[in-house]
């Protein structure tokens, strides 16, 4: 890691109520991006899966559009 090097370490349960998942995995929605982050995925890495994300989505939803 570019900032804190080898003393950076995410935050530790608990956060809010929940005691077993890691605040960023709970801020984030999934545990994805932080894996991502641990093996040295850029932010254009995590961009590329949130696109195709993005794509399903919008495709999906499309149908409950109603303008």
């Amino acid at each position: 890691w570019e900032i804190g090097g080898d003393q950076f370490q995410w935050k530790q349960p608990p956060y809010e109520y929940e005691y077993e998942k890691l605040p960023i995995d709970i801020l984030c929605g999934t545990d994805r991006v932080r894996k991502q982050l641990e093996t040295g995925a850029n932010v254009d890495d995590l961009e590329q899966l949130w696109h195709s994300d993005l794509e399903r989505f919008a495709e999906v939803s499309q149908q409950y559009l109603l303008y």
